[in-house]
């Protein structure tokens, strides 16, 4: 079993986990923390965790992988489907905890579902939920 310091391969890195709040978002967030990374835990609503019975709220999250894993975290709260969310995600993260270095885009189940009436002309979750990937990863780029 490798030791706590050379299993942390991640230590200096800032990662933004889009939906992790709950499920899988939570496990990659985990994860990654557990690696080193300092991560930015994304969530549409605060209380998003709990809607779902897998939690109390972001922040509750946020605390708990903090002290779980030791790393820095924040609190991000925004609608990905909304261009000026995303790019305030982007820079609230980039500001409180340096440049994203990792992205893991796991947010869609709402955004799915709220896209849908106002894009119509995108078939599938699939494509909805690359837009809004495509926007992290403009607004996230160095300038």
């Amino acid at each position: 079993m490798a030791s706590h310091d050379s299993a942390r391969t991640l230590k200096g890195k800032v990662a933004l986990v889009t939906g992790a709040g709950r499920g899988l978002g939570r496990a990659f967030a985990e994860k990654l923390a557990g690696m080193g990374a300092d991560i930015a835990i994304h969530g549409m609503r605060e209380n998003g965790p709990a809607e779902y019975g897998e939690g109390s709220t972001l922040t509750a999250v946020t605390e708990e992988v903090t002290a779980a894993h030791g790393v820095r975290t924040l609190r991000v709260l925004g609608d990905l489907t909304l261009g000026a969310d995303i790019a305030r995600v982007v820079e609230t993260a980039t500001r409180e905890l340096g440049p994203i270095d990792i992205l893991v885009h796991n947010a869609g189940g709402d955004i799915a579902a709220k896209v849908a009436s106002r894009i119509r002309t995108m078939p599938s979750a699939f494509a909805r939920k690359t837009c809004a990937r495509c926007w992290i990863e403009i607004c996230s780029a160095p300038s």
